[in-house]
């Protein structure tokens, strides 16, 4: 078990800014999934660029690259809750761009609460399978 405890070191002061767009996803009376967003959420923690996943096509369209971040706000990859409701995964909204959080990882053994989560960037233009929102 690590014996480091990174409470100290994680000043909000030291801290990158971030903002999580937390959403649910429900059935609509058509019978649609539709994604309803709630507030936005201010975050800190450390955010770190994965530089070795960037991917771009030969036309430019579309770029695939991952971030970790290690922060103490619950970030969640989403989960499905019943037949009706589910939580889609946390989209952060970090140096302009919008990430969606695909893994999730406990870190407390490095101090309570601590979690790290693991980005990918989201399309510019999202495709025509993807969710509508309210």
């Amino acid at each position: 078990m690590p014996r480091l405890n990174v409470s100290r070191a994680f000043n909000v002061l030291n801290l990158d800014k971030f903002t999580v767009l937390p959403s649910e996803m429900v059935i609509g009376t058509t019978g649609q999934p539709v994604s309803i967003q709630a507030r936005p959420q201010t975050a800190y923690g450390v955010v770190v660029p994965e530089k070795t996943s960037l991917k771009r096509l030969d036309d430019g369209t579309r770029l695939e690259s991952c971030i970790d971040i290690y922060t103490r706000y619950p970030l969640t990859p989403g989960w499905k809750t019943d037949d009706v409701t589910s939580k889609p995964a946390d989209v952060v909204q970090w140096h302009g761009r919008n990430w969606v959080v695909a893994m999730v990882e406990d870190f407390s053994a490095f101090g309570a609460g601590y979690l790290h989560a693991a980005c990918d960037l989201l399309p510019q233009m999202p495709t025509s399978q993807e969710p509508q929102t309210r």
